[in-house]
């Protein structure tokens, strides 16, 4: 295939925006990526028509989200394609998720309050319970919640539930968080209250709640015990988060006790753990940590990245790649090769690789295409030599040809495609890149490669398909309306 050619194609179909409607998602900021993201998502969106027994549609209702907010789709054409997507053999995922957070506060008020109180299950989807926080900081919602507490209380009582809603709350102000928090406290759902408060900058409103609560701590080492979480950053991946003389008398205390517990292993962990929320894509590190048990991960991997993020040296959005490629090194120089390759090619990559692709194929996927780069895009004269990061098992000769075919414009094998698919999007030839995910002969793989590179170029614009908190998963944002 010849992509010079059909090159424009793909930005002919991105750029073709609807016209003019009342009711539009908020504006996305200007990107240069926004055509790329729209033309990802429209061949996402594509019925793909997979028969294959227990096949589960992954990627369609991200797309349709970052159609609808990256093509500024008025709310009927929004509405008319996740209806769209509903009526699909296969239903997309989470595609009643995006439905409820897209709706109207009048058609989810419905939902919460007909009358033949309605089940509010559908609402317990993250991106729709966040909507229907926003539209009257949950007034509705608990009260239905209430209404049906019988039928529902194993579930919407259960603390995991809670502690899964409150993290979809985790990026709102400080304020709509308090308002909703105080809602939760009243309705019962103190799991809820006290999670969404332990996300704010300042713990005292989390420990005036606790002590109101059903668990409120009977002595200095309860509280410390149930402090522990906060101080040491479980879900925020954010050690120790509190200038310590700002606390409140009983969490200075509190906090002087979990660190007199601090092993000298700690800030060896908490810099892994720090450098994954700054670069969540690096979460393969704490896998490696948990097999390995080898601290030398956060002191020769993590820590020296973590300087270089914060001092603005090193753009984990921008420069993924380059990231990805410094901490495969530091754990191919900290754990020797064959170890490194062993550990690597036990687990699965991390979201964003193809469904059966190990973390070692992915590493070893980004060195391969940013060592071609350089050649790919004329800087260079002769291909370079196989770097040394590679495992013996991997085809750097079809790698090499592949780029050499590319450089000279020559035809693509059909065995290529995603491999010419990962060279052009190193080179940011991102409109040829998803041409080749699409002729990939394997279906399942092309999209998943159309899809990270999708969710990649959002990461590097609005970021809209970024977690409320580390590690979490992505919710479906719409302003209130």
């Amino acid at each position: 295939m010849a992509y010079p050619a059909v090159r424009h194609a793909l930005f002919a179909v991105a750029l073709v925006l609807p016209g003019a409607g009342a009711a539009r998602s908020q504006v996305v900021p200007a990107c240069r990526f926004s055509a790329d993201i729209v033309a990802a998502a429209d061949l996402l969106l594509v019925d793909p028509r997979i028969e294959r027994r227990f096949w589960r549609d992954r990627t369609s209702t991200d797309a349709a989200f970052l159609k609808i907010r990256y093509a500024g789709l008025d709310r009927r054409q929004a509405a008319s394609l996740i209806d769209d997507l509903r009526r699909r053999s296969t239903p997309p995922q989470r595609i009643e998720e995006l439905r409820l957070a897209h709706a109207l506060p009048a058609e989810r008020a419905a939902l919460l309050g007909g009358p033949q109180d309605i089940s509010v299950d559908p609402m317990l989807a993250p991106s729709a319970f966040r909507a229907a926080m926003l539209d009257d900081d949950g007034e509705r919602f608990f009260a239905a919640v209430i209404r049906n507490a019988a039928p529902l209380q194993t579930l919407i009582l259960a603390d995991t539930t809670q502690v899964r809603l409150a993290r979809s709350l985790a990026d709102l102000d400080e304020t709509t968080k308090q308002r909703i928090a105080g809602r939760a406290e009243a309705a019962g759902f103190w799991r809820l209250s006290l999670e969404l408060l332990a996300t704010a900058p300042d713990p005292s409103g989390w420990l005036a709640a606790l002590k109101r609560s059903p668990i409120a701590p009977a002595n200095a080492a309860k509280l410390a015990e149930l402090f522990a979480p906060l101080w040491r950053g479980s879900a925020t991946l954010n050690p120790r988060p509190y200038r310590l003389d700002g606390l409140p008398p009983e969490l200075r205390e509190a906090a002087a006790t979990l660190d007199g517990r601090r092993s000298q292993a700690s800030d060896r962990i908490d810099s892994i753990t720090t450098l994954v929320r700054l670069a969540p894509r690096a979460q393969f590190l704490m896998t490696l940590l948990n097999q390995t048990g080898s601290l030398a991960l956060g002191s020769d991997v993590a820590e020296p990245l973590v300087r270089d993020i914060r001092a603005g040296r090193i753009d984990p959005a921008k420069d993924d790649d380059a990231l990805q490629i410094l901490v495969f090194s530091g754990v191919d120089r900290v754990l020797g090769r064959a170890q490194a390759a062993s550990q690597l090619s036990g687990f699965a990559s991390a979201p964003g690789g193809g469904l059966s692709e190990t973390a070692l194929m992915r590493l070893e996927r980004t060195v391969a295409r940013q060592a071609l780069r350089p050649y790919l895009a004329g800087d260079r004269p002769a291909l370079p030599e196989r770097p040394l990061p590679l495992s013996t098992n991997f085809d750097w000769d079809a790698w090499s040809r592949t780029a050499q075919t590319l450089r000279t414009g020559g035809p693509i094998p059909a065995t290529s495609q995603s491999i010419a698919a990962d060279l052009m999007e190193a080179a940011g030839r991102y409109p040829e890149a998803l041409l080749a995910w699409r002729d990939v002969g394997d279906r399942e793989t092309g999209r998943a490669g159309t899809h990270a590179l999708m969710l990649t170029l959002d990461q590097r614009c609005a970021q809209l398909m970024s977690p409320p908190m580390p590690l979490q998963e992505p919710v479906y944002r719409f302003e209130p309306r």
